[in-house]
């Protein structure tokens, strides 16, 4: 507690000099609060890869300059590489989901281009289903799986999936960002209905993956 104190006061005896832009707050007191824990475990490299800041309460936070478009979570009562073998399994969505299907050729990896056909069903009509390029930009195995749309005027954006081993199961964060001048437009009126869509998803995933462990 001590460890956490002095950083969020070194933290905020710079931000004296330099104040964080809007938002940035929190994400100090998570890089705090990493640091202190990984302290109190005995530091080191294995700690440090044991605690990941994405894996705190109320999950990943948006990068910087970023907007939390939709933020979703669901709890899987199944290992994180049963989850994963689902989730990765990128042209295998069509067979257990209505919310996204990929068409992909070839082996999922950063920097690899492939197209979602999304179907929202609370969306307004002409943009229930739409078909994106997208573009994978990061791929941890058993971690994490995001990536962005292409080709799109004004607004950029990151889909993702990260997965955090929990007591019983794992916690899934699926959640999606956005920046850019069409941001705000684009949150208000595709917001709500893409929230859902990814909440719909995630109870799906999660009987799916239930279903591979035999539960």
């Amino acid at each position: 507690r001590s460890g956490l104190r002095r950083c969020i006061a070194t933290q905020a005896a710079k931000a004296l000099h330099a104040p964080p832009p809007p938002g940035r707050n929190m994400a100090i007191v998570r890089r705090c609060c990493v640091a202190s824990l990984v302290a109190f475990l005995g530091a080191g490299g294995a700690a440090a890869d044991a605690v990941r800041s994405e894996c705190l309460p109320g999950g990943p936070a948006p990068q910087e300059e970023w907007v939390r478009f939709a933020n979703t979570s669901v709890f899987v009562p199944a290992a994180v590489p049963e989850v994963w073998a689902v989730l990765s399994n990128l042209t295998g969505w069509s067979a257990w989901n209505e919310v996204f299907r990929a068409r992909i050729h070839g082996v999922a990896e950063v920097g690899k281009r492939f197209w979602v056909d999304s179907y929202m069903r609370t969306a307004p009509f002409a943009l229930r289903r739409t078909s994106m390029l997208m573009e994978i930009s990061a791929l941890d195995e058993n971690e994490k799986i995001c990536w962005r749309p292409q080709l799109l005027p004004g607004l950029h954006g990151e889909h993702c999936y990260v997965l955090c081993a929990r007591e019983g199961g794992t916690m899934v964060h699926n959640y999606e960002d956005h920046r850019g001048l069409l941001q705000p437009i684009t949150r208000h009126v595709m917001g709500n209905a893409t929230q859902a869509a990814f909440e719909e998803f995630n109870g799906v995933l999660s009987s799916v993956a239930v279903a591979r462990t035999g539960r």
